[in-house]
């Protein structure tokens, strides 16, 4: 058998084949031998047209050893990607040369499929959809409404207690998870029917898109709104007693003028897709390793394994810096070197110095304004030189010169003093003090009414064009895999949004 083709130079066979030149009798060849090796839609119908008649050419030979590759043309469009446009497939031939059987492989590398051109997206949220998956369901309402409750309650309880630990959206994500798995579980697959409408307490297993809902429930209930410290303080400070319904409908028109805000603002800060939110991606990377097929026969450790042993991990550590051993959690040796030396302590200390002393081993501590591993880097850098900035150069220096009379108190402090240096008492104020504020308490409302001013600069200086196209109706950017795939379902009309904020922007008013 030989290799050699006695074909001229500029013959235009396909090259997908080694053929097989000897002349043998034995080995005949025929349309539909050559068209087996083929690919499903040209197997019993005529040549396509850019390959010669079959006929013409001897039978492939393969070697069970080698795969024989076959190339397939590419149709040029990107957006329709299925198997009949693959770029590259593989056909493993196995067996001998007389019962050889054919094994397809894809060549995965070689497909090229649409996602969000940015990596960390690519990475957390997937380019798939499902519109036929159930998502408002009995489960997601009673699941959803049930942790609403109870951590918003929790929330404004604890938010008055000093230390004030709250729940945070995640923790309600990893709640429900086990809840939905529960409830699918025990609530029976039966389908009510009441004329043409249909319910279903249990429609199939514990599902995403079920649990993305009740998470964004939970994100939106979860923090307190500030109407309630404002009515509070009126009735504990000022004994303003304030009617209930006065209060609920104060509480509701502040939260859902913010709603509507934030339907106007969708257009520029939600649809393009630069807009890329860092604390939605690790929700987006944790439900979906939650709800991820089981990847066992990939061999190592599946994902879902790994979160279970990172979860109890650092549950189990936890208790060595918060319990056990708290020196941990606030680790200011150079302080512990020389405890009575003053300026030490105000620049070392945390409680009730600068913190210059950065190392910590507790995670509550390094996540306390935001956990790091959801911010970008150039995010944190320019975090840490503002802090670096105010509160280590500027700070020390009003502190040191005395600026404001600000010696005489502490360094850092949350409260303010008068002019004795005791606690300020606001009800005999215009009678013998006015108002002090330690240094990093100045700093901090310094920089608060700077921040404003600042945030609307910024916008306009790096997203103008983005936010007045977008107030335009014009696109802002082109569409993304995602949303494309949102286009499956209905859009809010767009009045709904400012209808609302003005609604109830004009009810908190009055």
């Amino acid at each position: 058998m030989s290799t050699a083709s006695p074909y001229s130079a500029d013959d235009d066979r396909p090259a997908h084949y080694t053929y097989d030149d000897d002349d043998d009798d034995s080995d005949e060849s025929s349309a539909e031998d050559v068209f087996a090796f083929l690919p499903p839609s040209t197997a019993d119908s005529a040549a396509p047209p850019h390959q010669y008649p079959p006929l013409e050419y001897p039978a492939p030979v393969y070697d069970p050893a080698t795969p024989v590759r076959v190339s397939l043309p590419s149709t040029g469009e990107k957006d329709n990607v299925g198997a009949e446009s693959f770029a590259n497939e593989s056909f493993a031939a196995t067996g001998s040369e007389e019962g050889a059987s054919i094994k397809m492989e894809f060549d995965f590398d070689a497909i090229e499929e649409e996602d969000s051109p940015f990596p960390e997206v690519r990475a957390s949220v997937s380019n798939i959809d499902d519109p036929d998956m159930p998502a408002l369901t009995f489960r997601m309402w009673f699941v959803g409404l049930f942790l609403c409750i109870v951590s918003s309650s929790l929330n404004v309880f604890l938010n008055f207690r000093q230390p004030a630990p709250s729940v945070v959206p995640l923790a309600l994500l990893l709640i429900a998870y086990p809840f939905g798995k529960f409830l699918a579980y025990i609530l029976p697959i039966t389908t009510y029917r009441f004329r043409s409408f249909e319910l279903s307490l249990n429609p199939g297993p514990w599902n995403i898109k079920e649990h993305v809902l009740v998470f964004i429930m939970a994100n939106v209930a979860v923090g307190n709104p500030y109407a309630i410290n404002a009515i509070v303080v009126s009735e504990f400070f000022y004994e303003v007693k304030i009617d209930y319904w006065f209060a609920l409908v104060l509480v509701l028109a502040t939260q859902l003028t913010g709603f509507g805000l934030a339907g106007i603002c969708r257009r520029f800060l939600v649809w393009p897709a630069s807009m890329v939110w860092p604390q939605n991606l690790v929700a987006c990377t944790l439900l979906n390793t939650l709800h991820a097929e089981d990847d066992e026969s990939t061999g190592g450790m599946t994902r879902y394994r790994y979160f279970v042993l990172v979860t109890m991990g650092s549950f189990f550590f936890f208790f060595l810096p918060g319990f056990l051993f708290e020196a941990l959690s606030v680790f200011s040796f150079v302080c512990w070197a020389a405890p009575n030396n003053v300026p030490v302590n105000q620049l070392f200390g945390v409680w009730s110095g600068l913190g210059m002393s950065v190392i910590t081993f507790d995670w509550t501590q390094v996540s306390w304004i935001g956990s790091p591993l959801m911010v970008p880097w150039w995010a944190e850098v320019h975090v840490f030189l503002g802090f670096v900035m105010f509160y280590w150069i500027l700070t020390p220096a009003l502190y040191y010169s005395n600026q404001w009379a600000l010696a005489y108190f502490p360094i850092s402090a949350v409260v303010p003093y008068d002019r004795f240096g005791d606690q300020f008492n606001a009800t005999e104020y215009g009678l013998y003090s006015p108002l002090y504020l330690p240094a990093t308490y100045a700093m901090t409302y310094l920089l608060a009414f700077a921040l404003s001013t600042c945030v609307i600069v910024h916008t306009l200086l790096y997203h103008g064009r983005s936010l007045l196209n977008g107030v335009k109706k014009m696109r802002v950017e082109s569409d993304d895999i995602h949303a494309k795939l949102m286009r499956n379902y209905p859009e809010v009309p767009d009045w709904w949004y400012p209808s609302s904020a003005f609604a109830c922007f004009s009810v908190g008013r009055l």
